[in-house]
């Protein structure tokens, strides 16, 4: 600590002291309260934009998961759709054979005489249905719409009834027997399954 001489009184006063002891005069000028510092601010910056990075990458990575599964999932529940109405297809060309003697190939002008009786056109907007007579037989086929992704695949049916995965009925057979539209893993399953056959009841000894 040194001592200064006061302007007003001349008196010896600390160069620490706020003002002379004697007169009052001021001596020290206070300082500045101290700046806050910028790095707590640079800190929370920093935090925050951590924080919305990782809220993008989770999103990122969820949408990658969920979006494909959503996708795949609709898919299937259209090409459920179109299984159930070639069924429905099947049915009704079974009846027109048993009725005229021969299938049709009329599933657009219910003006003509060899229209399918009793087809009102498709309930599902996804494809569109046609049918060929060919040397092999009947196949039905649904065939997906222009609006659909590609990952939509075609289906057919021939005469015996079996679900194609594809146009030609040459594809992968989805179901064999008539029945409830199976997705591929399901009718893969099904396939290696082993079937059940009831047990026959021997006539008693006598």
């Amino acid at each position: 600590m040194s001592l200064v001489q006061c302007p007003s009184c001349a008196g010896r006063v600390s160069h620490l002291a706020a003002a002379c002891p004697r007169c009052g005069y001021p001596i020290a000028v206070p300082p500045p309260p101290p700046r806050a510092s910028g790095s707590i601010g640079v800190i929370v910056a920093l935090a925050g934009l951590l924080c919305v990075v990782v809220v993008v990458v989770a999103l990122g990575l969820f949408a990658a998961v969920a979006v494909p599964r959503f996708e795949q999932a609709t898919h299937r529940a259209r090409e459920a759709a179109a299984g159930t109405e070639l069924r429905q297809l099947h049915a009704l060309e079974q009846a027109q054979l048993a009725s005229t003697g021969a299938y049709t190939a009329n599933l657009t002008d219910p003006e003509a005489d060899d229209y399918l009786a009793g087809w009102e056109g498709p309930s599902t907007p996804d494809y569109d249905f046609s049918a060929a007579i060919e040397a092999g037989g009947l196949c039905l086929e649904a065939t997906p719409g222009a609006h659909l992704d590609a990952a939509v695949r075609p289906l057919s049916m021939d005469e015996g009834g079996a679900l194609h995965a594809g146009a030609g009925c040459t594809g992968e057979v989805l179901l064999q027997a008539p029945g409830k539209y199976l997705p591929p893993d399901t009718a893969a399953a099904a396939a290696d399954a082993p079937v059940m056959r009831p047990k026959t009841q021997r006539p008693p000894a006598t």
